[in-house]
């Protein structure tokens, strides 16, 4: 009994197994599989129908006997800026009839490009100079008129006191600031930043809608893609020319309802911290959410409302980077609610992972058991056929275990 029990067991086990590709709604046909290491792309499509946080995609290794997973290291492209710092220290702080003048000699003469300051007052808006010598003789301007700004009140607390310039290679460097109160630099740092670019697509829109709320005093842009895709950066287009900086909230729409003709919308917030700013041209950033449907809210206060003309959409496409070791068809399968982030071996050994490696070609989707998926692999086995066979094996259990009950 105890052996017809393993043997049960073992069948299921191995129903289990071979049945694994059926717990997936959706597959694509993966070609071009040549040697053990590929990568691809996932299609835009995917998305809508993949979990959120994409943790049901597999890769699946098919032959006539078996069905296993291939490993695979899920990226993103992103564009990263590497930060060097520079030592140094302050060897002048003097004032003179234009303002604070700060002097840094740096240890060692190496390129730089970006100064971060932070001062102890508040709320101030000056102009600074920057120049660069080498013997404290001879001084070559780096930037001129450069506004840092600083806003702190019931309402805002904004800064921006970074100065990015022009590689340059000096060994003394002069910062100039100019006011007449009193400037309290309590903190600096220097740096040689390095920009490393990524990979990034930039969405069309379906809709735009730009709404002014005076009663509230606020904004607000309801932005609508084709379909569902990760979104990482919103970039406002604004054709005002004057002077601005507004405290800006960023949703995502995760559900929505229609009752009496009207919509309602749940929402979720990505970041409640972003400004907009006419010195600050940098995108709003943040991490790679899926959804279609966006929001940013501007508050203006007593402020004249922006005009906005577009917003710019972009992400970075997520990318896997998948193992074949194999002679098998391999499919992308995805849709299933119940699959879990699966944990591979190869996510600890990334730097074994060649760098240049063949790109695989994903075919059109098929729903799994659909008339379009005519020819099922051989070890594929439908819902039914494995619901018939546990039935069986149920009735023959069943009739074992009743000739042993007559024999005592």
């Amino acid at each position: 009994m105890n052996k017809l029990w393993i043997s049960i067991l073992i069948s299921l086990f191995g129903l289990t197994c071979s049945a694994q590709l059926s717990n997936y709604t959706y597959k694509r046909k993966l070609c071009g599989v040549h040697s053990m290491w590929h990568r691809f792309t996932l299609p835009d499509a995917v998305y809508g129908k993949a979990k959120e946080h994409l943790s049901d995609i597999r890769v699946f290794a098919v032959t006539e006997n078996d069905t296993i997973e291939a490993p695979y290291i899920l990226q993103q492209n992103t564009q990263k800026t590497i930060h060097e710092k520079v030592p140094f220290h302050i060897i002048n702080i003097t004032k003179g009839s234009n303002g604070f003048y700060y002097t840094f000699e740096l240890e060692n003469q190496q390129l730089v490009n970006n100064i971060d300051l932070t001062f102890n007052n508040q709320n101030f808006d000056w102009k600074i100079t920057l120049e660069g010598s080498n013997d404290q003789q001879e001084w070559f301007q780096i930037l001129d008129d450069y506004r840092i700004l600083s806003i702190h009140n019931k309402h805002t607390h904004y800064s921006f006191t970074n100065l990015n310039f022009a590689d340059s290679k000096f060994k003394f460097l002069r910062l100039l600031v100019r006011t007449k109160d009193k400037a309290e630099l309590i903190s600096s740092s220097i740096t040689c930043s390095r920009l490393e670019k990524g990979t990034y697509k930039n969405y069309p829109l379906k809709n735009l809608k730009v709404q002014q709320l005076p009663k509230f005093k606020t904004t607000h842009i309801d932005i609508e893609l084709p379909m569902q895709v990760p979104v990482s950066k919103l970039n406002p287009i604004v054709s005002n020319h004057f002077d601005y900086y507004r405290p800006v909230s960023i949703l995502k729409v995760v559900d929505s309802i229609k009752l009496d003709s009207i919509w309602s919308y749940k929402t979720d917030y990505i970041s409640t911290k972003s400004t907009l700013s006419s010195l600050d041209t940098t995108k709003f950033e943040f991490n790679s959410t899926t959804g279609n449907k966006f929001q940013l809210i501007i508050k203006n206060y007593d402020n004249e409302p922006l005009t906005i003309e577009n917003v710019q959409v972009e992400s970075s496409p997520y990318e896997l980077i998948v193992r074949c070791t194999k002679d098998a068809t391999y499919y992308l399968a995805y849709g299933n609610k119940n699959a879990s982030h699966p944990n591979y071996d190869i996510t600890r050994f990334k730097e074994k992972i060649p760098e240049a490696l063949e790109i695989l070609k994903v075919e059109k989707e098929l729903k799994i058991g659909s008339k379009e998926d005519k020819k099922p692999e051989k070890d594929f086995f439908n819902t039914y056929w494995l619901w018939g066979i546990m039935v069986l094996i149920i009735l023959i259990l069943g009739f074992f275990t009743f000739k042993m009950l007559q024999e005592k």
